[in-house]
């Protein structure tokens, strides 16, 4: 509370932890479901019961070591992997009112609206995080009187535009610090990529 934060950049916003688990798996961020259930399980005690009641005995240390190590390991060993089949009752396990709870706490945009400017990016081709979820958030908020400026990355998937999309962040975040007025409301566009602009390569050669 002591912070005065001018304004805030958000890119590849998980909104729905429920809608990016069924985004990711089978896919080659897999391993990001298993390091983000474990690591949710770790403050949701309930959970945590759940994933060791369902969890098949075969496969149990394997899934479970995803909560050990670091993000790149965990990433190579479930590429691809559909990490439901390491569950009994598969995708049945996200009806659960104690894991449906668990979505719950953690969707975003049913608490408080952003009392700070803004700046929102995201691939429209993401392949971890749906966009259509990202479109929700930025109506809901906006409805409720935010001041968000929504960037639609065309061109690339998660990573690709977290670098592309690092630049026009850095200058809107920069923009505001140095007090330049942002219009009320909200205002989206849809680019092919950020990078293609040249004045994010200035910003970004100033941080490189």
């Amino acid at each position: 509370p002591e912070l005065t934060i001018t304004a805030a950049a958000m890119g590849g916003v998980p909104v729905s932890f429920r809608n990016a688990l069924s985004s990711i798996d089978g896919g080659i961020g897999a391993g990001l479901a298993v390091g983000a259930t474990l690591g949710l399980a770790r403050a949701y005690p309930a959970l945590q019961s759940i994933i060791n009641d369902r969890l098949y005995p075969n496969n149990a240390s394997t899934f479970l070591k995803g909560g050990t190590q670091c993000v790149v390991p965990t990433v190579i060993d479930f590429a691809f992997q559909h990490v439901f089949n390491y569950v009994k009752g598969g995708t049945g396990v996200l009806n659960e009112p104690e894991v449906a709870a668990v979505f719950a706490d953690n969707l975003m945009g049913q608490r408080n609206v952003p009392k700070i400017p803004i700046y929102l990016y995201h691939a429209i081709n993401d392949e971890l995080l749906p966009i259509a979820d990202v479109e929700n958030l930025y109506s809901k908020y906006c409805a409720a009187g935010a001041n968000i400026v929504f960037t639609k990355e065309a061109f690339g998937e998660h990573i690709i535009v977290a670098l592309a999309g690092a630049a026009g962040a850095l200058q809107f975040l920069i923009d505001r610090m140095d007090g330049k007025a942002l219009a009320p409301g909200c205002t989206s566009r849809t680019v092919v990529s950020s990078a293609l602009d040249p004045s994010a390569w200035e910003v970004l050669g100033g941080f490189v």
